[in-house]
């Protein structure tokens, strides 16, 4: 992905044209973070995603990303495409805890996203799904030793999970940029607005994290999809 910024002439009056395929990488987003797991919620007009971090106690957020619900449809996209793109180059990614043999190479693809839609409107704040097996321990142990499903609140979450206040507000995101090597995919999150596209947030999982992170985003959307249909019907 370049860092350049976009050039050209400035829109004309009334327009407004922004070019995604070069964005400027804050400092903040430009060292990026490790996450091995997600925790998704939907707002009245926005999705806030969680990347989590579970390398031990206590499990911590590392990045919040806040996605406007028109955008997310297209980051699904994005990634999937990549996803695809990564197992025609190096085969199927493993799943969590499989062994993967492939040899790590230089970023290798990249893909982006851009914002489709206006907002929607979705009245509840709802916790989705927790991505990482070993995230928190939400639910009850039965007699069998396995977990029962059960619906947790968001305060269930997030009281088993740091947060920095430097976090808690989050960076918008509605266009997506994605690089992979054989091992790891690298998420640039970016503010799509102009007069600059901004990587605001920078991510990076491991092959088999990421499905899980993709099965996690396709869920949560989804639902939130079929929500909104019944609120219209």
């Amino acid at each position: 992905m370049s860092n350049e910024e976009t050039g050209g002439e400035p829109p004309a009056k009334g327009s407004v044209q922004v070019q995604p395929v070069a964005a400027r990488v804050s400092e903040s987003a430009s060292r990026g973070a490790f996450s091995t797991g997600v925790v998704l919620l939907t707002g009245s007009n926005e999705f806030i995603v969680d990347f989590v971090q579970n390398l031990g106690a206590p499990t911590s957020v590392v990045a919040r990303v806040i996605i406007p619900h028109g955008a997310m449809a297209s980051i699904i996209d994005a990634i999937e495409r990549n996803v695809v793109g990564h197992e025609e180059r190096f085969g199927t990614i493993a799943g969590v805890g499989e062994a993967n043999t492939s040899s790590p190479q230089g970023v290798d693809e990249q893909t982006e996203a851009n914002p489709l839609g206006e907002p929607a409107q979705e009245p509840t704040l709802q916790p989705e799904d927790l991505t990482s097996e070993q995230l928190v321990g939400i639910g009850q142990v039965a007699s069998s030793g396995t977990t029962e499903a059960k619906e947790p609140t968001a305060q269930d979450i997030y009281d088993d999970i740091r947060m920095d206040l430097e976090v808690e507000s989050g960076e918008y995101a509605n266009a997506l940029m994605i690089g992979h090597t054989a091992s790891e995919f690298k998420l640039d999150f970016i503010a799509n607005l102009y007069p600059k596209s901004i990587v605001t947030s920078r991510i990076y999982l491991s092959s088999p994290q990421l499905l899980r992170v993709l099965a996690s985003m396709k869920r949560t959307f989804a639902q939130f999809m079929d929500r909104r249909s019944q609120g219209e019907s």
